[in-house]
């Protein structure tokens, strides 16, 4: 039976929000660390409820780039693609478009791959968390930050079996045939440069930079209008 807003099922939960609605595609959401309240997940949260779509957004409030999972159903990382996987068959969902923000445009990529999903949309996406990516890029600002040097810290502790997924070009190089990835970055923004560039080349990999200079590019792409979600939706529900 169709309840308030035509949603079929419901739940949510502090990492966790899904809304199944008619829509025949499910709309993944990885949120960037934090996730709750930031300026991007209420842009699709909003939108995707407003177009009555089917959709399922994660929040990584532990802030270990998801790579331990979100806790409940999802307790380690390959829960994730089970857990989506399950949604699918249950509800009968026919395709899947994965979207993601800063680590969280990590895992859509990641994700994205493994479920052989229709479209993935990364924004600024850090592509690599291992450290010898890190030393090789001389990227030594992000480990200045408190949070940044936990994220990876959790991740090597509690998730070194899954390292491999630590760069995503290692992972998107073997192409699966059927995803398509856009990846929108900060042309002006050193690191989103090197993160975003470094996908270029891969098979159905296609690279976007965008006139900003910090690591905003959704706000940025928002305020130029060259970017419309309503739109995005509307083409592919």
């Amino acid at each position: 039976m169709t309840g308030v807003h035509g949603v079929i099922d419901k739940i949510e939960e502090e990492n966790l929000i899904v809304e199944i609605r008619e829509s025949r595609t499910l709309f993944v959401v990885f949120t960037s660390m934090g996730g709750s309240g930031r300026t991007e997940e209420f842009e699709f949260l909003s939108t995707l409820r407003g177009h009555g779509c089917t959709f399922a957004i994660f929040r990584d409030t532990s802030q270990c780039g998801y790579f331990s999972g979100i806790g409940g159903a999802i307790s380690e990382y390959p829960g994730f693609k089970a857990y989506i996987e399950s949604l699918v068959v249950t509800h009968s969902l026919e395709d899947i478009v994965v979207i993601g923000y800063s680590i969280g445009g990590l895992q859509a990529l990641l994700v994205g791959h493994q479920l052989g999903a229709k479209l993935v949309l990364s924004f600024s996406p850090s592509t690599y968390i291992n450290i010898l990516n890190i030393i090789k890029h001389r990227q030594f600002d992000v480990l200045r930050s408190s949070v940044n040097r936990r994220m990876i810290f959790l991740a090597y502790w509690r998730s070194y079996r899954y390292r491999r997924y630590f760069d995503a070009r290692r992972i998107l190089s073997r192409s699966n045939g059927v995803t398509e990835y856009i990846v929108y970055h900060c042309a002006k923004n050193h690191f989103d440069e090197i993160h975003a560039r470094r996908l270029e080349g891969i098979d159905g990999v296609k690279v976007c930079g965008i006139t900003c200079e910090r690591h905003n590019v959704i706000k940025e792409l928002l305020r130029q209008k060259k970017f419309a979600i309503s739109d995005l939706i509307n083409n592919i529900k």
